[in-house]
């Protein structure tokens, strides 16, 4: 044979040799900068700052467009999958603590433990991206297609925010596609999926440039995926302006929302009594009233008044005058008064009376100062701050959580049960509101987080029917907290009202109140940290769409397709590790 066939073959065993060693952790090519501990370090700091920046108050959407990038050259470039892990972990540590450091005042404990649960969405999303090889370099072994691999890095982390929406009920707080109120024209596609398609598209965006570098920096090695990136926006936009064009749509009621400004303590007491609280709101909606002759709903906040319930009333007297002089305000001035208060039952216990039941409620005063029969308690409660969990499913872990319960009590609040739909008739002179009454919901407080939710408040009864209800009332009280969390909640309300095509009315303790209308533009809002009122006709959209019949339709094949690709690259990964063995015994 000759000395050149026996190179040949020499070649092709070192080749097939080299193959075997290459396992799952072993890094593609990369530059050294992306290697170093302190490469690492600038780029995820990049990836933090991208994002932080991104979401309200500062509001920079257009770095959402790039903020993974960094995170996903770090992912490709590390030498280990644990390696990739931690560093992705403590990154999404470092983003949580920065954009929801509010939470500190209220239990510091408590932070801690959820900024570290946070942050493990971050490393397992960097971990399922790595075993399947889906940033290898286009020539490496098992290398996923450039397109196949930007479609599965947008599933992976649009179906992990919905996980981390919904699992132990949920904190749908500061997902990607959140980023965008500024840039209402791509936020249109949520009245399809939800948040969730606005997120997939910019992480498709981010996963296509993210290959683009890691591929060589060449156009030309992703041109495929980089068409189908351009043509995913370009029809989101497209869309957005055509369902943005003036829809028809008719004069709904004119709604008054009242800030009051108070503070509030973390053992739930509020910055004012009871006294104080009733009289700055029954001066301030009879000034707003004066103002806005044809008001047809005045609004107050989450939680401002006592137990207002007939069953509550009858044991304290106090609140049986209080209830008076709000159904006086509504009867004097012929509007209807919504207001946040509490729920609450009494029973005997040792000759002793006690409360035995509390819930966060929804009352409804109409134009003749009538109180509703129906009234709506709030379903979707926040744990560790409305509940403690696993008070029957694991006592000791109950126990030890009530240890860091800022109330000193078991303040423990039962969900409601009805989606209640509130009807408001319209004034006997009025010439622009419709022969038939207005329907509204109030989800309360972090409810309008809560998409699913908020969808099924409007989900047609039976195929053919309208939506239950043609607007939103959104009371709340983030009196708790400061800094960004109003302007970061306020986000999240706008696509509430996109995904249901309906207008949204806030009525918010320390801000920001105001109102959205359909398309997700605000319109007369109140700053935070100030007192007043602030008046608006609504305007109402009779379009049904996808995502108020479907829900989280989109999100939940994304989560199961991630599961799968987990299983796969498990598969994979563990593929890898057993011939890297057998090569090695065979060499």
């Amino acid at each position: 044979m000759s000395k050149s066939g026996n190179r040949s073959k020499f070649s092709a065993s070192a080749s097939a040799k080299s193959a075997f060693r290459r396992s799952a952790d072993d890094p593609p090519a990369a530059p050294a900068f992306a290697e170093l501990w302190y490469g690492k370090i600038v780029l995820l700091a990049a990836s933090v700052a991208a994002f932080t920046l991104a979401f309200a108050p500062v509001g920079a959407f257009y770095l959402a467009w790039i903020g993974l990038v960094p995170w996903l050259i770090v992912v490709a470039r590390h030498r280990t999958t644990v390696g990739a892990f931690l560093w992705s972990w403590g990154a999404g540590i470092a983003f949580f603590s920065i954009n929801m450091g509010w939470l500190w005042s209220i239990s510091p404990p408590g932070t801690i433990a959820l900024h570290l649960y946070l942050g493990l969405y971050w490393a397992v999303a960097a971990v399922v991206i790595r075993s399947t090889g889906l940033l290898r370099p286009i020539r490496s072994p098992g290398n996923a297609g450039g397109l196949a691999a930007a479609l599965a890095i947008a599933v992976v982390w649009t179906g992990l925010e919905w996980v981390r929406g919904t699992f132990m009920t949920g904190l749908p707080w500061l997902f990607l596609g959140h980023t965008q109120t500024p840039f209402l024209l791509i936020c249109q596609i949520a009245d399809v999926a939800g948040v969730y398609a606005v997120t997939f598209v910019l992480a498709m965006v981010n996963a296509t440039l993210a290959l683009g570098w890691i591929r060589g920096r060449s156009a030309r090695r992703i041109g495929g995926t980089l068409s189908v990136s351009i043509a995913l926006v370009g029809g989101a936009l497209i869309y957005g302006a055509v369902r943005m064009s003036p829809p028809v749509s008719q004069p709904g009621p004119e709604v008054i929302v009242i800030q009051p400004n108070y503070p509030q303590r973390n053992t739930g007491e509020k910055g004012e009594t009871l006294d104080e609280r009733l009289a700055f709101h029954l001066t301030t909606s009879s000034r707003a009233i004066a103002r806005t002759p044809d008001a047809d709903l005045v609004v107050w906040s989450e939680t401002l008044m006592p137990e207002l319930n007939r069953e509550f009333r009858a044991f304290v007297p106090t609140y049986t005058a209080v209830h008076q002089r709000l159904a006086n305000l509504a009867s004097r001035h012929k509007v209807g008064l919504l207001v946040g208060a509490a729920y609450g039952l009494v029973e005997e216990v040792g000759g002793k009376l006690r409360q035995s039941e509390r819930r966060n409620s929804a009352y409804l005063y109409d134009r003749s100062g009538l109180m509703a029969e129906n009234r709506y308690d709030k379903i979707h409660l926040v744990p560790f701050g409305e509940f403690i969990p696993f008070r029957k499913t694991a006592p000791p872990l109950y126990r030890f959580f009530n240890l860091f319960n800022p109330y000193g009590y078991d303040y423990t609040l039962v969900p409601g049960e009805a989606l209640t739909v509130f009807t408001l008739q319209p004034s006997s002179g009025s010439t622009t509101g419709p022969s038939k009454p207005w329907r509204f919901v109030t989800p309360i407080c972090f409810e309008d987080s809560d998409a699913s939710l908020v969808a099924r408040m409007f989900r047609p009864e039976a195929p053919g029917k309208p939506k239950r209800a043609d607007f939103i009332v959104n009371l709340t009280n983030d009196g708790w907290f400061s800094g960004p969390q109003m302007s970061q909640h306020l986000q999240l309300a706008t696509f509430r009202s996109i995904e249901n095509r309906v207008p949204t009315a806030r009525s918010v303790n320390t801000g920001i109140s105001g109102f959205i209308d359909s398309a997700g533009c605000p319109h007369a809002l109140l700053a935070t940290g100030i007192e007043g009122f602030s008046a608006h006709r609504l305007m109402l959209d009779p379009r049904i769409t996808w995502y108020t019949r479907i829900g989280d339709l989109f999100a939940v094949i994304c989560a199961m397709l991630t599961a799968a690709i987990a299983i796969v690259g498990g598969w994979l990964s563990f593929a890898r590790r057993k011939a890297a063995v057998i090569g090695g015994v065979l060499r």
